[in-house]
């Protein structure tokens, strides 16, 4: 009797494979396994520059559920925000699915963000995940944990209910 598993590591080798034939990547295309959670995130190094490469644990979301997922990340950049993206695949799409021994696992390569990942302390005060989130990582600077919660360094207008009152 095969072991029962939960969540199986997808081998690189095998996904950078993949790529090649579902994206037309080309030349050598290198894929490295960064971090593991409820989705798996990979660095993908191929002659067009890097790409993130999320892999979705089996079961976290139906594939209608993941596709509305990429379409809100898509919106999010048309708009302008600064979000990494996904990239199309050769016939359109925005994912793909796989067979894992534990499941359909959904798979998406997007643009990748450079930056420096935040070195702070999530245990303590929830409310920064929060922050970060809205303003996102390269902003988190701006922020300074205090015995008394989290402080913007730096002032923000906010317009006020009339004409010309600002609030500071």
């Amino acid at each position: 009797m095969t072991f029962p598993v939960s969540q199986s590591v997808l081998d690189a080798d095998a996904l950078a494979d993949e790529l090649i034939k579902r994206y037309g990547l080309k030349g050598d295309v290198r894929c490295r396994l960064l971090s593991r959670g409820m989705s798996d995130i990979y660095r993908i190094g191929h002659q067009a520059g890097p790409h993130a490469l999320k892999v979705e644990r089996a079961g976290k979301s139906t594939k209608t559920e993941f596709s509305y997922e990429q379409d809100y990340v898509q919106h999010l950049s048309s708009q302008g925000i600064e979000v990494s993206s996904p990239v199309a695949l050769l016939d359109g799409s925005m994912f793909f699915s796989v067979t894992a021994p534990e499941g359909q696992r959904h798979i998406v390569m997007m643009r990748w963000l450079e930056g420096v990942p935040y070195a702070g302390d999530f245990s303590e005060d929830d409310a920064m995940s929060v922050i970060t989130g809205m303003y996102g990582p390269a902003d988190s600077k701006e922020f300074k944990k205090t015995a008394n919660g989290i402080n913007y360094k730096n002032e923000i207008d906010i317009k006020g209910d009339k004409e010309g009152e600002m609030l500071k």
